[in-house]
C-alpha cells in the first residue's frame, strides 16, 4: 500500500492530507460531508488506501464507507496523537497532518477495533435482544391482563 491518509474528522467536514509515497504526491483538502461526494472522493483513488482518524469521532457512515471502498481503516488513540505533535498550536491541517506523518513513520498509534464482520454479528445479536425482549414484556402484559378479568392473581 503507498497511499496514506490522515484524516481529521468533523461532524459537518473532514481535512484530508495524503501522500504517495510511490511518486511523492502529497496534498490537503477540506471535504464537506456531503455523502456522496465523500464516496465519489474515496472511491476515485486508484488503490486501496491506508486512512488514519482519531478515536473520538463517533463515524459509523464513515467507517462503513471505507469498508465498502476497500480502504483499510486504522483508529488511532488521540491523546497519544496529541503527545506526538511538535507544535502547540492547533488546527485542522495540522492534526490531519500530523496523522499522516505518524501513518508514514508507522508510529500511529492505532487502538484495537472489532472486524467488520463482528460488528454485523454483533449487530445482529443486539436486534435479537431487544425482540426478545418486546415478545417477554407483551407476554407478561398479556398474562397480567388475562389474570385480572379472570379474578386470579
Amino acid at each position: 500500500m503507498t497511499l496514506y491518509i490522515g484524516v481529521d474528522f468533523h461532524p459537518y467536514q473532514q481535512t484530508i492530507s495524503w501522500a504517495d509515497t510511490r511518486t511523492g504526491e502529497t496534498a490537503t483538502v477540506e471535504l464537506a460531508h456531503d455523502l456522496e461526494k465523500v464516496r465519489a472522493f474515496y472511491a476515485s483513488l486508484p488503490e486501496p488506501a491506508v486512512v488514519g482518524i482519531e478515536a473520538s469521532v463517533r463515524a459509523g457512515w464513515f467507517e462503513n464507507m471505507l469498508f465498502e471502498t476497500g480502504h483499510k481503516l486504522l483508529v488511532g488513540n488521540p491523546v497519544l496523537i496529541r503527545k506526538r505533535a511538535t507544535s502547540r498550536h492547533k488546527s485542522d491541517r495540522r492534526d490531519s497532518a500530523l496523522i499522516l506523518e505518524l501513518l508514514l513513520r508507522d508510529e500511529f498509534p492505532a487502538i484495537w477495533r472489532r472486524s467488520q464482520e463482528s460488528n454485523e454479528v454483533l449487530e445482529i445479536l443486539r436486534l435479537r435482544h431487544s425482540l426478545v425482549r418486546q415478545r417477554t414484556r407483551v407476554y407478561n402484559q398479556l398474562h397480567s391482563l388475562a389474570c385480572t378479568r379472570c379474578g386470579a392473581s
